[in-house]
């Protein structure tokens, strides 16, 4: 009888030591928006760091500051891949035994005529690589990340005769040097007298990161949002203020040559915006 009692005490004691777990099924196991449990967090915080890093890697966070200019970018999983095409060259990597590195000088594409798709056939001595971008949403099967492009890249070496096949998803980069405060000077032909504007110089202020942009349009603040591939620039959404002034002319050719623009040139502190058959505008760099 003693030896239970002894047993019973010894048994309370330790329990009493162990930590105890007072939250509940939902804080242990915490539920996504669709009620679909989520494994709890580790605490071991290197191996968060790698998680974190690996989901940043594939989250297509654009533009990227590199000191190379790089256009598009994609990634995808299963296995792990990755695609930059930049000004120096387009380079594919990835974590497949045989596929780790495939790159070549930049060449433009060739561009569907019926729709947003760009297809480039580049070759090496030893293989050839396939690679389509088609503007359709394309969800990350491991991040959950909507990006505008669809990516599908075709590889295989001369002796091999069928490609291996990696799919994902991408988005373009926008021009760094768009990002400024650009005073317009010319409409078409005609040159912007300033001193017939009162209260402001018609002008666009270019915010590279968010695809938007602000500005004014002669008589009334504007914004909206960027479209932007390579070579391309197209002022969409564009929304503004409803005030009554004297240059309401100059505005109405502003706004309409804003929504014609299809394509940019920059050349030193200069911008202009053109469409296939004409310059439309002239804006100037602000020197602020």
């Amino acid at each position: 009888m003693k030896i239970c009692v002894l047993n019973v005490m010894v048994f309370l004691v330790l329990t009493g030591c162990l930590p105890v777990n007072n939250k509940t099924e939902g804080e242990n196991y915490p539920q996504t928006s669709l009620g679909e449990k989520k494994a709890p967090a580790d605490d071991n915080l290197e191996d968060e760091f790698l998680e974190d890093d690996l989901v940043e890697q594939d989250t297509l966070e654009i533009p990227i500051k590199n000191e190379k200019k790089i256009y598009f970018k994609a990634t995808g999983s299963e296995p792990f891949w990755g695609l930059e095409i930049a000004d120096s060259g387009i380079q594919f990597t990835s974590l497949m035994e045989g596929f780790e590195s495939f790159s070549v000088p930049f060449i433009y594409p060739e561009k569907a005529a019926d729709a947003n798709v760009k297809k480039y056939h580049l070759e090496t001595e030893q293989s050839e690589m396939h690679i389509t971008v088609s503007q359709q949403e394309c969800a990350n099967t491991m991040s959950g990340y909507v990006s505008a492009y669809m990516v599908e890249v075709e590889i295989k070496d001369f002796n091999e005769e069928s490609f291996t096949n990696f799919s994902g998803c991408g988005a373009y980069a926008m021009d760094e040097a768009l990002e400024s405060y650009w005073i317009l000077e010319t409409i078409g032909q005609i040159k912007i007298d300033t001193l017939t504007f009162t209260r402001n110089i018609p002008h666009i202020k270019i915010q590279v990161e968010a695809n938007t942009f602000t500005g004014f349009a002669g008589c009334n603040n504007i914004r909206g949002n960027l479209f932007s591939e390579v070579e391309i620039l197209r002022f969409m959404d564009v929304v503004s203020t409803k005030k009554m002034c004297g240059q309401a002319s100059v505005e109405d050719q502003f706004l309409e040559a804003l929504k014609v623009a299809t394509t940019y040139k920059l050349s030193g502190r200069n911008l202009q915006l053109k469409n296939p058959s004409r310059i439309l505008m002239q804006f100037r760099k602000s020197e602020e």
